[in-house]
């Protein structure tokens, strides 16, 4: 059965939100709930990381390693922005159940649809992630960000929070987001790769077009664009990495590499000697056991 939550009323905004409600400046969190309020039907089938099998295997061998390196074979498990929930999928036929958290509850429900067809509990958090990891008291095991945080304002402060939720012993994954470049044809590439992407899905170019055109009649922002935030300039990875070792995590595996949706512009970036996306798996260190004082 499904259980749905929804995060603290400061931080969350109705599944109801459109362009029209949000006043002022749009936030990235409601630009994500317009966008995958649109997007969520054919998420798993259009989404690089979810939709091919390559990319799926690799986050599947992460998330094997993260949890043989944790304190639980099942461990208590939250799926951080998770989606349509692509990780817990991976997860459920190892019997680790998890929590979903998402501001999409569009996305959520996707996840409600296919954990249903897999006999597994759904507990999902409709939210934003750092209200809820700054509110939420329990002490996780395992957390998992997968392509997720280029789509949050401050990735950095995310993850540091994250960092803070984990038990003694308890394992965060980060994987699937794009790396942070300077380089021009790394940037023109991920960029070719994309338009690639809409000229062999014609709707999907119809769509964006259209919403493109509505966008500048309206005088509006792009959702896309504000969506997906860093998803053009990339996460700083090092300094991800430096935020863990500052409280008290130990990284236990750090790897770039090329991971593209069409195999000429994943291997025209390897040609090159670029990488595209990361992954990370860091453990927080367990409590040392008491010194004894007990003198012979």
């Amino acid at each position: 059965m499904a259980e749905h939550q929804s995060a603290t009323p400061a931080a969350h905004m109705s599944a109801d939100v459109t362009d029209a409600s949000v006043s002022g400046p749009m936030r990235t969190a409601d630009a994500n709930r317009i966008f995958y309020a649109d997007h969520a039907a054919v998420y798993d089938s259009h989404e690089h990381c979810v939709a091919h099998d390559g990319p799926r295997e690799l986050l599947e061998g992460i998330l094997i390693r993260a949890v043989a390196a944790g304190p639980s074979p099942k461990p208590r498990t939250l799926d951080a922005c998770g989606g349509t929930g692509n990780v817990s999928e991976l997860l459920a036929p190892r019997g680790i159940e998890t929590t979903v958290a998402d501001v999409s509850p569009a996305m959520l429900a996707r996840w409600c649809e296919k954990a249903a067809t897999l006999g597994v509990a759904a507990e999902t958090i409709e939210g934003e992630i750092d209200a809820f990891l700054a509110t939420d008291g329990r002490a996780w095991e395992l957390i998992v960000f997968s392509s997720a945080l280029h789509h949050l304002d401050n990735y950095v402060e995310v993850v540091g929070l994250a960092a803070d939720r984990l038990a003694p012993g308890g394992v965060l994954v980060t994987a699937f987001d794009p790396i942070h470049t300077a380089d021009s044809a790394t940037h023109r590439l991920r960029r070719f790769d994309y338009l690639l992407s809409l000229v062999v899905e014609p709707r999907a170019l119809a769509a964006a077009l259209g919403r493109k055109l509505e966008r500048r009649s309206e005088g509006g922002p792009n959702v896309g664009d504000l969506a997906e935030k860093h998803a053009l300039k990339g996460i700083d990875d090092g300094l991800i990495a430096e935020t863990l070792r500052a409280r008290g995590l130990e990284i236990l595996e750090h790897r770039r590499y090329a991971c593209q949706r069409f195999r000429i512009t994943e291997r025209l970036i390897r040609a090159m000697r670029r990488t595209t996306t990361f992954h990370l798996i860091a453990r927080k260190r367990r409590a040392s056991p008491p010194t004894s004082t007990v003198s012979e």
